[in-house]
């Protein structure tokens, strides 16, 4: 979108193959929006960014809308969950409908920690349904923003899990606690308590 009629090139992390397809999409497919928030993501070096916009190229390339991995839903927007090299065919990449996203209590991908390996991730128990449902509604700025809580948050919830010291769980828990309260007020003015 910030372009003046220059050539561009594909950045390295979109596949020979997925170029190849996009070469012979017809006239009218919209690219403008992923494509920006791929050079977007370039620029910036985010790294979650990069993958989910190369996973939404590849399923437009395919000539197939995108659909949900759980419902089979095309209709309504997507959300990105995890991030693979191999996905099950055409549109059946790692997305999800807001259902599902809610009811399988799915992560986002772009609020995924950096120790994710693109692998499916799970709100921890000590996140409320409700906390649950008004995440999904987050936009991709703010899912950046709740990156620094969730990177909090996982390890402790592994760690107030595992057989330890009392002490230590305390501990875990009281960060989790944290993290989850974090979590609260960065909803709270994006999506109302009665939203969705």
């Amino acid at each position: 979108m910030t372009s003046r009629g220059e050539p561009h090139q594909w950045p390295v992390a979109v596949p020979d193959e997925t170029v190849e397809q996009l070469a012979d999409l017809a006239p009218g497919v919209t690219l403008g929006p992923v494509v920006t928030r791929l050079f977007g993501a370039v620029r910036a070096g985010a790294e979650h960014g990069i993958a989910a916009a190369v996973d939404e190229l590849r399923a437009v390339a395919a000539g197939a809308r995108a659909r949900c991995m759980y419902c089979e839903a095309t209709g309504g927007p997507l959300t990105t969950v995890a991030a693979g090299e191999t996905a099950a065919g055409p549109g059946h990449g790692y997305q999800v409908c807001r259902a599902c996203l809610v009811g399988q209590r799915l992560v986002p991908f772009l609020a995924h920690p950096s120790t994710g390996r693109g692998d499916l991730h799970y709100w921890p128990e000590i996140v409320p349904d409700g906390l649950v449902r008004r995440l999904a509604d987050l936009g991709e700025d703010a899912l950046a923003d709740i990156r620094p809580a969730v990177e909090r948050l996982f390890p402790a919830a592994v760690a107030a899990a595992r057989p330890a010291a009392e002490l230590e769980r305390d501990a875990a828990r009281a960060i989790a606690a944290d993290a989850v309260d974090v979590l609260r007020a960065a909803v709270r003015d994006v999506v109302p308590e009665g939203g969705r």
